[in-house]
């Protein structure tokens, strides 16, 4: 817009003509709406609210908002509606502390909704806030599993069977001694291989259960009457 200026040489009726002009340009003084003690002229009533706007507490701003000079609005939001987003505490709104002259956000206001994926990484999450109630079931996999890092303790009483053994894995090393008796043994599975040394000793053979065939480089010794019949047959050890 062009600016309104009077010339000397203007005659009388068009310096009336622009000064009103002016006047409506500049507006009617009494509708300030600043106070009465800075309403009487525009650089005070300007003065005025570039006070407000300078200020950098909350409380100021609150004022600013909640003010009769200046209003924050919104189509079909009435001003009370518009400073009701900036109250402490509102649900899901920008909490304003005042007296700390803060913007914050109220606490128990953020839901999943407002996060948004994969936006939680490692370094957001606490040490030791994963327990066993935020893992699903069968969700861990070896891949997840530290070498060497499961040790008897996390063991279920019984919960490895012989499913769970690799093939020839127990060995000397993982049996206790005299834990095995015969019931583990397979009938005839023990040969001379598997005797140590003189192992065999008298206790170990039964009554009776020594015969000829038994021995080595057999002899034998025939007792007979005087008529050539054998009365007794004696088995010994070779000579």
């Amino acid at each position: 817009m062009a600016k309104t200026i009077i010339n000397l040489s203007d005659p009388v009726s068009t310096l009336v003509s622009k000064t009103n002009i002016i006047s409506n340009h500049l507006g009617d003084i009494t509708q300030l709406n600043v106070g009465s003690a800075n309403d009487s002229d525009i650089v005070q009533a300007i003065n005025f609210v570039n006070g407000i706007v300078q200020k950098t507490d909350s409380a100021g701003i609150i004022n600013l908002i909640d003010s009769n000079y200046v209003q924050a609005r919104q189509t079909g939001i009435a001003r009370s509606s518009t400073l009701a987003f900036f109250i402490k505490d509102s649900a899901n709104g920008i909490g304003l502390d005042s007296s700390e002259g803060r913007f914050f956000i109220p606490s128990n206001t953020i839901n999943t909704a407002m996060i948004e994926s994969t936006a939680i990484t490692t370094a957001k999450i606490a040490g030791s806030a994963v327990d066993g109630t935020k893992i699903a079931a069968d969700a861990v996999d070896g891949t997840k599993i530290a070498d060497s890092s499961i040790n008897s303790e996390h063991y279920v009483n019984g919960s490895i069977d012989r499913e769970h053994l690799a093939g020839d894995i127990i060995d000397g090393t993982k049996i206790a001694d005299d834990v095995i008796n015969s019931e583990h043994y397979v009938a005839g599975s023990i040969d001379s291989d598997h005797l140590a040394s003189n192992s065999v000793t008298q206790i170990k053979i039964a009554d009776d259960a020594v015969g000829s065939a038994e021995l080595k480089s057999l002899s034998t010794l025939l007792i007979k009457d005087s008529s050539g019949t054998t009365l007794k047959t004696i088995h010994g050890a070779g000579a």
